[in-house]
């Protein structure tokens, strides 16, 4: 599809070839009456300009004075910067002090320069307005071109002004034509005839005046003179003088040459273009069809067919609602459905403009085929909406990381706007929770294969940093070369937490919050072998409560859950924040006691945890519990390197503590 510019100037070139075809039988005859150019450009509803050869600003028409009113003078001034033929857009300031995008075409003639403004700030506002017409502009030559001649009949004397003689080649001291027989004598031989009829029509009073155009065989170089004349009648009504004139219109056959040969160029292009192109007349007669057009139809008869005789009556009807607002309401811009010779509706994006001539009024148009390409907008507009209504965060990249695009769930989720990201690289986001090697991994894979999955944690606008499930994928041009980058994350922090939940789950008690059995286990291998690897001694105490049955029998089983809690909050003020406690089941504890220098220290914390045990417990009821525990002491590698031996060292040892009396400990030793 034509971009905004390109439409513009395909209609201005349009609009110079309906003038050419519409005037086609008028220039083939030049008129000799020389116009004023200011009243030519008055008539012109466009802002125009012009400057003398020098460049000096010489005047402007009305429309241009109405357009920048107070203003006029300032807009001058930005015009003075056009010296050369050139098309170019600027701002101006119009009279009701609003700048307007205004494309300058500026172009130098012969004896000067003109200029012509059009508005732009509509098209340049997507509201697609063309403008209504530019009329095919002539720089009319400045000042009179033209010679005096008299004819007085009977006597067959011809009269020459000075400005004659030159115009049929001769200096002020050579001798002219005295007579109409020698000037005929000057005429090139193509065109004696048609002179010779025009002068005996008009003198045996068939003709209201002589007006002919001929060549002169005076010059090696081709002279065309338009004569004119009209007579005055005698007393027996018979013309018996002429008066006329007698102008050089050498230049305008010579570029009336050019604009046939023009005419000719653009209706060839015309016709091979890719594109509907046509005219019509008010009644909706087609005037013109170019060869795309008639392709469309299959060739089928179009001359003087109105658009109901070519289409069917739907088609026509939307055609002609078209053709209405163009003509009436300046709606410039429509979207047809056109079948082809096959029946196959095609999506036009047409053009239509009035062209008013002096004796009709003509709508012309052009039309490009945007099937294919609604179709793709269509497609466009549905992953535009797919982009902006994802809950996962997008983010778009060029070639260079820099991101081009976010959607709004990237805003919600991070708090950054698309103004604050634009141009900057999405390591805005980095939360120095990885290495470089993770990101160097991380693009080894994107670019070896085209795309990385993984989690990463990233920052948020307020700081905060979550963790994000990132997809990463690359996108190539056709020529496999990188042109984007394009992320889609999701924030992963509530799966996270229930994935801590389910673990903590797995691994801790959920009434004391200690490590479960499965967890003892683990921080015990551990434990061994940070043992191993230090050469230093651990212990085991293993403590069981001394009728704690009895508490949940009396109390109830809320309480005795109480009695738990608060023993383990206890053993945890007891030992060392590297050490281990463990729930393992019921009322059995495990302590884990590492790099332990001598048994001394062990029977130490064991003797507090006794203590701390037995001191009151406050329950539900507000009433208070004592309850004592028997502890059961194993290390680790002197008695035994076998983990499991180890722990039923330590349990063994706490039965005997319980046979010796309860609320004591006691260290293993074989029997």
């Amino acid at each position: 599809m034509f971009n905004i510019p390109d439409v513009f100037l395909f209609i201005i070139i349009f609009i110079l070839i309906v003038l050419l075809v519409l005037k086609s039988k008028q220039l083939k005859k030049i008129s000799s009456k020389s116009e004023d150019l200011d009243t030519v450009l008055n008539a012109i509803n466009l802002p125009i300009f012009y400057k003398d050869k020098e460049g000096n600003f010489k005047g402007c028409n009305k429309s241009f004075n109405t357009s920048f009113g107070n203003f006029k003078k300032q807009a001058i001034k930005e015009l003075n910067q056009f010296k050369t033929s050139q098309t170019k857009e600027i701002d101006l300031i119009y009279d009701n002090d609003i700048t307007k995008a205004t494309i300058v075409n500026f172009t130098n003639y012969l004896n000067g320069s003109i200029g012509v403004l059009f508005d732009t700030s509509e098209m340049k506002s997507n509201k697609a307005k063309i403008i209504k017409q530019k009329e095919n502009l002539e720089l009319i030559l400045k000042g009179s071109r033209e010679g005096y001649w008299e004819w007085e009949v009977k006597n067959d004397k011809l009269i020459l002004s000075k400005k004659a003689k030159e115009i049929l080649g001769y200096l002020e001291h050579e001798k002219a034509p005295d007579n109409i027989k020698n000037w005929l004598n000057l005429i090139e031989s193509y065109d004696i005839a048609s002179t010779n009829e025009a002068i005996a029509a008009h003198l045996a009073g068939k003709s209201p005046y002589i007006d002919v155009e001929h060549r002169l065989k005076t010059s090696l170089q081709e002279v065309w003179v338009n004569f004119r004349g009209k007579g005055i009648y005698g007393p027996n009504n018979e013309i018996t003088k002429i008066y006329g004139t007698i102008r050089d219109i050498s230049l305008q056959k010579t570029e009336l040459t050019k604009i046939k040969r023009q005419r000719d160029l653009f209706m060839t292009f015309m016709d091979n273009l890719p594109a509907l192109a046509f005219m019509k007349n008010q009644e909706g007669t087609y005037l013109y069809i170019n060869s795309f057009f008639q392709k469309l139809l299959g060739f089928k008869p179009w001359e003087n067919k109105k658009i109901k005789d070519l289409f069917n009556e739907t088609v026509s009807k939307n055609i002609e609602k078209s053709d209405r607002e163009a003509f009436y309401e300046g709606i410039f811009k429509h979207e047809e459905l056109i079948p082809n010779e096959e029946g196959v509706n095609k999506l036009f994006e047409t053009y239509k403009f009035p062209i008013e001539n002096d004796s009709e009024k003509v709508l012309c148009g052009f039309g490009l085929d945007i099937t294919k390409e609604k179709v793709y907008q269509d497609k466009i507009n549905l992953y535009a909406k797919v982009f902006n209504t994802t809950t996962e965060g997008m983010i778009i990249t060029d070639d260079k990381a820099n991101i081009v695009s976010v959607n709004s769930a990237f805003t919600k989720l991070t708090g950054y706007s698309e103004k604050d990201v634009l141009g900057k690289k999405p390591s805005i986001r980095k939360s120095f929770k990885h290495s470089s090697a993770f990101y160097q991994h991380m693009w080894k894979d994107l670019l070896t294969h085209g795309s990385w999955t993984g989690e990463m944690f990233n920052k948020n606008k307020d700081g905060t940093i979550i963790p994000e499930r990132m997809s990463i994928n690359v996108v190539l041009n056709d020529k496999k070369q990188i042109i984007n980058y394009v992320g889609i994350f999701q924030n992963i922090q509530e799966q996270k937490n229930i994935e801590g939940k389910l673990k903590k789950m797995a691994h801790y008690d959920l009434l004391t919050n200690l490590p479960n059995r499965t967890l003892f286990y683990d921080r015990l291998d551990k434990a061994i072998q940070r043992s191993d690897r230090e050469d230093s001694m651990l212990s085991i105490i293993f403590i069981d409560l001394d009728d704690f049955k009895q508490i949940n029998d009396t109390q109830g089983h809320s309480n005795g859950d109480i009695v738990l809690a608060t023993i383990s909050k206890r053993l945890s003020h007891v030992v060392r924040e590297t050490d281990t406690i463990a729930r393992l089941g019921g009322d059995e504890f495990v302590v884990i006691l590492e790099k332990v220098n001598q048994l001394t220290d062990v029977s130490t914390i064991a003797q507090k945890i006794i203590e701390e045990i037995g001191k009151p417990i406050k329950l539900s009821t507000n009433e208070s519990c004592t309850i004592s525990g028997s502890l059961g002491i194993s290390t680790y590698p002197n008695q035994t390197k076998n983990k499991k031996e180890l722990l039923e060292f330590a349990d063994n040892a706490m039965y005997e503590a319980k046979n010796t009396g309860k609320c004591c400990y006691i260290f293993y030793t074989p029997s």
